[in-house]
């Protein structure tokens, strides 16, 4: 596999998850057994924000030729 295809890939996954994590954090913490109180719901959307910013990072970072900025 390419990297710039890996790089699609994770910054896709971690955008949607990012997405989840902001816009319904009970729902996706649920998932994974965490009952969700007003502090959780605030960290988790804290954390779906950085994980939007790492996507994106990463999806732009996907068409960077130089080594060196990989």
């Amino acid at each position: 596999m390419k990297l710039s295809t890996f790089l699609s890939i994770v910054g896709v996954v971690a955008i949607l998850f990012g997405i989840g994590f902001v816009a319904a954090p009970a729902d996706v913490l649920a998932q994974y057994g965490i009952t969700a109180d007003r502090s959780v719901v605030f960290m988790s959307r804290l954390f779906g924000g950085a994980l939007i910013n790492l996507g994106l990072l990463l999806w732009f970072a996907r068409n960077i030729v130089d080594p060196l900025g990989r």
